[in-house]
């Protein structure tokens, strides 16, 4: 059977409300924003939920004019109590989504892991001068077009994990083969109207592109795209190649060094710093997926211990 669908219309993408967890309704259904920790609650549930920190961003974008904010924390500063209110009223009703199958468990899991090995890789090397927060949340959002196909196309992840692709170029050619475009197509038309600040914009529509390609944005917006690149290529190998062996991680690492960076192979990526960091935040990562309240990810799904295994070899 055919399976290939065209391209959502513009006008969809750009009014599309994500689907949530479940955990963010119940969590805004419970909460009084005139309390004081509800700040310090949202926050924390909007840096482990995509679809809700677009909420917040989106909603800080319409606050007036003035352009004083770049990050969740800052954003939400800006709504103020009124955009809580507002947050917690429009995400009430939002649509569900509940994760079940694999492939949707790992895609939010491959969210959380290129957010934090996004924000570690901007922590170790500070020569890059890159905000961590900003690479956290440009790792969160880099894959937002496949949310929005997922409201669009309910069945797309599980299609696409039966495509069997091993790293982000070979998903791009399985997302075009079955609907006929690709999830940065979505993502980027989506930011066009959504107002996002710039460093954003970049990582959702370029973290599969050449650096040259990103000439026209500011050398912050560049060196984000790079950290999520890298990001995304060690969570998709941790994800759907780690029964492989540490030549081949070892080989992805100098062949990203060598053919597409710019800004991170001037810095002095020692093996055993690398395997320790990609080692805790595997491991967090499936913490935090914990965290919110979908289920354990199940032993195919988990590669913590196979990464232990690739860096012990």
């Amino acid at each position: 059977m055919n399976t290939r669908s065209t391209t959502p219309a513009p006008s969809r993408v750009h009014t599309a409300e994500l689907p949530v967890l479940p955990i963010v309704i119940t969590t805004l259904m419970s909460m009084d924003v005139n309390d004081e920790d509800s700040f310090t609650k949202l926050l924390k549930l909007a840096r482990l939920e995509p679809c809700l920190a677009v909420k917040v961003l989106r909603i800080a974008a319409t606050a007036g004019t003035v352009r004083g904010w770049d990050t969740l924390e800052k954003a939400m500063i800006r709504i103020g109590v009124s955009g809580l209110h507002r947050v917690v009223s429009e995400q009430s009703s939002a649509q569900i989504f509940v994760p079940t199958t694999l492939a949707e468990k790992g895609m939010w899991l491959h969210f959380l892991q290129v957010a934090m090995l996004s924000e570690r890789l901007a922590q170790t090397f500070s020569q890059l001068r890159i905000d961590s927060d900003k690479a956290y949340l440009a790792g969160l959002l880099h894959d937002v077009g496949r949310l929005i196909r997922y409201e669009i196309i309910a069945h797309s992840p599980n299609e696409i994990e039966s495509s069997d692709y091993h790293n982000p170029e070979t998903l791009l050619h399985a997302e075009t083969q079955a609907f006929g475009h690709s999830h940065v197509k979505i993502g980027s038309d989506a930011c066009g109207s959504w107002s996002l600040p710039g460093y954003l914009n970049a990582a959702i529509a370029h973290h599969h592109n050449a650096l040259n390609k990103l000439s026209k944005h500011d050398i912050e917006s560049r060196r984000i795209v790079e950290v999520v690149q890298f990001a995304d290529e060690l969570s998709v190998f941790a994800l759907r190649r780690f029964s492989e062996s540490a030549e081949a991680l070892h080989e992805l690492i100098q062949g990203f060094m060598s053919e597409r960076s710019v800004f991170l192979k001037t810095q002095k990526l020692k093996p055993g710093l690398l395997a320790e960091l990609l080692k805790q935040t595997i491991e967090q990562s499936e913490q935090r997926f914990l965290d919110l309240s979908v289920g354990p990810v199940k032993q195919k799904l988990s590669p913590a211990a196979a990464v232990h295994r690739v860096f012990s070899a």
